[in-house]
């Protein structure tokens, strides 16, 4: 796997935390996989071990806050 050993932690917990919609939080880490590539997700789900914070939506959160805007010019 290209994502490493924190990827394997991280969709262990996901797969024990929620047994009933891991699933859904696989193909959405997929998905940012694919949009924002392995070493954006692997320092994403490295964080959330630290923090103990797990699913999809704790990546995506975390990519929103990491993003930076130009200003705007008028």
């Amino acid at each position: 796997m290209e994502l490493g050993e924190p990827a394997i932690r991280y969709l262990t917990e996901i797969v024990h935390r929620r047994p009933r919609q891991w699933f859904e939080d696989v193909d959405r880490l997929h998905q940012i996989l694919q949009s924002h590539g392995p070493e954006v997700l692997r320092r994403a789900m490295e964080e959330g071990l630290k923090q103990q914070i797990f699913g999809a939506f704790y990546v995506e959160r975390s990519l929103q806050a990491g993003l930076s805007f130009s200003p705007v010019v008028q």
